[in-house]
């Protein structure tokens, strides 16, 4: 979703349960290029904190998973898994030329983040790779590429479960 960022607004995550909205995320670091461009309205979110939500996760937004500083704020900040969710529909599909390493790169990013913080962690991608990270940096693929699925997870022992979906 997007959320508001002074003049403009934000990549944002937002927690929704029976009762509305529980909360939400801005993505603090923007893609160059892409989300940072000039005249685009994105603004970077205000800085991380867990998303209050069961076990508390620290969201990192599609590329975030790359920067550790996000992840290792998280953790500071009392995050009991970290949450990756990305869209990565035009990674690894036709044309050709949209297929490249960066989809499968970019989940393993995740991996070294939980290596990093001690954290577990859960990533969900549309048509990407959706799965589980261990503190040790172990990865479970729960679902596969490019189909819509469900699965039951757990990232740690904070965390009991988390109903994933692709599409």
């Amino acid at each position: 979703g997007y959320g508001e960022a002074g003049e403009g607004v934000t990549n944002a995550l937002v927690r929704v349960t029976p009762d509305g909205v529980a909360g939400s995320y801005g993505k603090v670091a923007l893609v160059p290029g892409v989300e940072r461009v000039p005249g685009n309205r994105l603004k970077p979110g205000p800085p991380p904190a867990p998303l209050r939500a069961p076990g508390d996760p620290g969201p990192l937004i599609c590329i975030e998973s790359a920067w550790s500083g996000l992840a290792l704020d998280h953790a500071r900040r009392g995050a009991g898994w970290l949450l990756n969710v990305t869209n990565d529909a035009w990674l690894a599909e036709e044309p050709l030329w949209t297929r490249t390493p960066a989809f499968h790169q970019h989940p393993r990013h995740l991996v070294l983040r939980s290596v990093e913080t001690g954290l577990g962690a859960l990533r969900v991608g549309n048509n990407g790779l959706t799965g589980v990270v261990a503190p040790s940096g172990d990865w479970t693929p729960l679902l596969p590429p490019h189909g819509a699925g469900v699965a039951v997870a757990s990232a740690s022992p904070w965390m009991t479960a988390c109903l994933l979906y692709t599409s």
